[in-house]
């Protein structure tokens, strides 16, 4: 009511109070569909469609298959046009539980295998800029980094244009932002419910090895935060009380424990990691109806018999790695190590001017010292 009497004695209209904040949240979708224009605007606009390698020969006529027989209103569990018989749901790659190949139901089949494939490279900028926001950093910063992983080599390879890998590692940044708002904002049950969807989310896509590094990646840095960044708000309100009560210990048994954190201190410096944690497990959970079933079906493959060796045949030598990092044309098998340049070079500045900050503090006299 006083805003709007302050509006009109000031003789003008004042700009609705939330149009900057509108603007700002539309900011980040705004850049992720316009990138995502300059890079597959040439496909969209000759008709072309994305669709080859694995998703082509194997996960396309398959999931196919699996939504023509939830369109006729039969269980996708056996398809009998393959071989003497082929398992659907237990192939985990095929995601049948994972929301974004659920346009297969409305959709051509070719449609809804190429919008699986494009949603990472919208999803992703917008998910990583949420996460950089979360932790801090400014809207350029933050659309930059979206556009850093959205495009980089571990995306924009040969092998991850199949849509398993991108699908798999789009969720990454939303498992982060869980980690980080459980940090600054020191709540439980918001992160933990963000961060549960997003990797049940990065599971139901169903690829082994991307759903595993989303959770080493995000149980790291969640260990990280946890270890090496304070809590926001270890000042204020809560460190008078501190004092107080250590001005009030007299005794030397009071004076020994006068540095020990309480426990609730303890957990809001451990809460990053319990959440990351507690995330993985729930949402593994909640996929357990897929990947138990896949489990079945690879002791009974041929792949349980295969070596290790077998297994990392293709894989980069220190010398190739470099060469894919350098050059982004050069692709060694289906995967590259290529990242934008800009982004290295950034990243290394902020580096450097850590170990600057760190090193003038170190150096800085302390309180009571000449």
């Amino acid at each position: 009511m006083k805003n709007g009497l302050k509006r009109r004695r000031s003789g003008f209209r004042l700009p609705a109070p939330d149009s900057r904040s509108r603007v700002n949240r539309l900011f980040a979708p705004f850049v992720s569909a316009l990138s995502f224009v300059a890079v597959f605007g040439w496909a969209l606009l000759s008709g072309k469609y994305l669709v080859g390698g694995d998703v082509f020969f194997y996960t396309y006529p398959l999931r196919s298959v699996a939504w023509d027989a939830i369109r006729a209103g039969r269980l996708p569990l056996w398809t009998p046009h393959v071989l003497s018989g082929y398992p659907l749901l237990s192939m985990s790659q095929l995601a049948l539980g994972y929301p974004v190949t659920w346009g297969h139901l409305v959709l051509p089949h070719h449609l809804a295998e190429q919008l699986y494939i494009y949603a990472p490279f919208l999803l992703t900028p917008a998910f990583t800029y949420f996460f950089a926001r979360e932790a801090g950093r400014s809207r350029l910063a933050s659309a930059l980094a979206g556009l850093t992983f959205a495009y980089g080599g571990l995306m924009t390879n040969g092998f991850g244009m199949n849509g398993l890998t991108t699908n798999a590692v789009a969720w990454l940044p939303l498992l982060l932002a869980a980690a980080e708002r459980a940090l600054r904002r020191k709540t439980t049950a918001a992160p933990l419910l963000l961060g549960a969807c997003a990797y049940a989310l990065s599971v139901l896509n169903g690829y082994g090895l991307g759903f595993l590094y989303v959770a080493l990646v995000a149980l790291a840095y969640a260990l990280f935060l946890s270890l090496f960044v304070r809590p926001p708000a270890a000042d204020g309100a809560e460190a008078a009380v501190s004092e107080a009560d250590d001005s009030k210990a007299g005794d030397s048994e009071h004076g020994a424990r006068r540095g020990s954190p309480s426990w609730r201190a303890r957990w809001d410096r451990f809460r990053p990691f319990a959440v990351a944690a507690a995330s993985v497990a729930l949402g593994a959970g909640v996929a357990a109806f897929q990947i138990l079933e896949t489990m079945r079906a690879a002791r009974r493959s041929i792949r349980s018999k295969l070596t290790y060796d077998f297994f990392i045949e293709g894989s980069f030598t220190p010398a190739a790695a470099v060469r894919s990092f350098l050059a982004p044309p050069y692709h060694f098998i289906e995967v590259t190590a290529n990242v934008s340049a800009l982004a290295f070079l950034l990243a290394l500045c902020a580096v450097v001017a850590w170990l600057a900050g760190r090193a003038a503090e170190t150096a800085r006299p302390r309180d009571g010292q000449p």
